[in-house]
């Protein structure tokens, strides 16, 4: 049996938002098949043999530059997909499976593993394509806002290209696995597996005040639900309560929804706006729930950190994880504000039941399967049934 991985992932000293998710899978693959081949975004310092960079370090920063400089008309993101799909395509030596992460990164490589008869494999960060895109065509009609979905039309058409050249998926969630089978793919195409966050450091703690607060932590798009959440909140008009928002505005989110957001809190003094922070972990011990209203997710690793510290989470059904109903927290429906403040009441009128669900949220977290063994597992039922010859 043989693996290469293809990752936007930096290793060794440098880490960026997709080390956390991946690294998990090429340390149980490095124990179990070490001949595996990986390729990532950058690399310094890594101690992993078999290992190639598509984007040398100082290109990154170079991009980087130039995306400031063009206020934001050049994407070092993008640019950086497109070198690294190259790069990627070209080092691919043959492998019964290829795996790809993200699945939507490397319409190159996925057709040469074709060519070199492999089985392509996605880990599936995200809805498909499809649906994000039909999403994203609602939302501007429901908000009555041009959220510029011409913008985004283009790319998410390219990518629900590219996955459809896989031959399996592995969902981070059962929303993603739902989504790819409305789109047409096969149940015998699709695994679910949901990554790991750090359970030694996103740990419990007691909060030492008795104000009910609220947390939502996201980078706010169109498409995180805010708006739902802020009609939710104002309608309760709770005492001694507050919602804390963090994360700031995601790039491109439109003048006219910052503008509406911000007259809903600055009529509402219990709607704190915090901002950006490197230091997540205490909101997370300061809070009594947390809520993610979004609209599409795959797993969404605030609401892991979030129960790994014991704090219930009400979200919706697009943005479940492992948010179990009635037990670690909430699913409301999508753009569900009535439900949404029916269930922020229940928990600030019930001390009990948040306890309880406070428990169980942690132990939900200690009870999950280890995310490179499940995708181990799933790599190994690739191969005893699918392996092309």
């Amino acid at each position: 049996m043989s693996l290469s991985l293809i990752t936007f992932a930096d290793l060794g000293k440098r880490k960026n938002l997709k080390t956390a998710d991946i690294l998990p899978v090429i340390e149980e693959f490095a124990k179990r098949e070490p001949s595996t081949q990986i390729v990532c975004r950058m690399q310094q310092g890594s101690n992993l043999e078999n290992v190639k960079a598509g984007v040398p370090v100082y290109l990154h920063y170079a991009a980087k530059i130039l995306e400031r400089l063009t206020l934001r008309m050049f994407s070092a993101r993008q640019w950086e997909e497109k070198r690294l799909d190259k790069k990627a395509s070209a080092y691919l030596s043959k492998s019964d499976v290829v795996l790809f992460h993200p699945e939507y990164a490397f319409p190159k490589t996925i057709e040469k593993a074709r060519e070199l008869n492999s089985v392509a494999v996605g880990i599936c960060t995200v809805a498909h394509p499809k649906l994000n895109r039909e999403t994203f065509q609602e939302e501007s009609k429901i908000l009555g806002i041009d959220l510029d979905v011409s913008q985004w039309e283009e790319k998410l058409d390219a990518d629900a290209a590219t996955v459809k050249r896989l031959d399996y998926v592995i969902a981070l969630s059962d929303f993603v696995r739902d989504s790819y089978l409305n789109a047409g793919f096969g149940k015998e195409q699709i695994f679910v597996a949901y990554q790991d966050i750090d359970k030694n450091k996103f740990i419990p703690a007691s909060k030492l005040d008795n104000v009910f607060r609220l947390l939502y932590l996201s980078h706010t798009s169109p498409l995180k639900g805010l708006h739902y959440l802020l009609d939710a909140w104002t309608s309760l008009g709770l005492k001694n309560a507050e919602l804390v928002l963090v994360g700031g505005y995601a790039p491109g989110i439109p003048e006219e929804l910052k503008n509406r957001y911000e007259k809903i809190m600055s009529k509402d003094p219990s709607i704190i706006w915090a901002g950006s922070t490197q230091n997540p972990l205490r909101f997370y011990w300061e809070s009594s729930a947390f809520v993610l209203p979004s609209l599409t997710e795959g797993n969404p690793r605030v609401i892991m950190e979030a129960l790994a510290c014991g704090i219930p989470v009400i979200t919706t059904d697009r943005a479940r994880s492992i948010v179990r109903d009635g037990e670690t927290g909430f699913i409301v429906p999508a753009r569900d504000s009535n439900a949404l403040a029916k269930r922020i009441k229940s928990l600030y009128d019930d001390q009990e039941k948040l306890a309880i669900m406070s428990v169980n949220a942690r132990k939900s977290i200690d009870d999950k399967k280890p995310f490179g063994k499940e995708v181990f597992e799933i790599y190994q039922a690739i191969m005893a049934r699918s392996v092309k010859k």
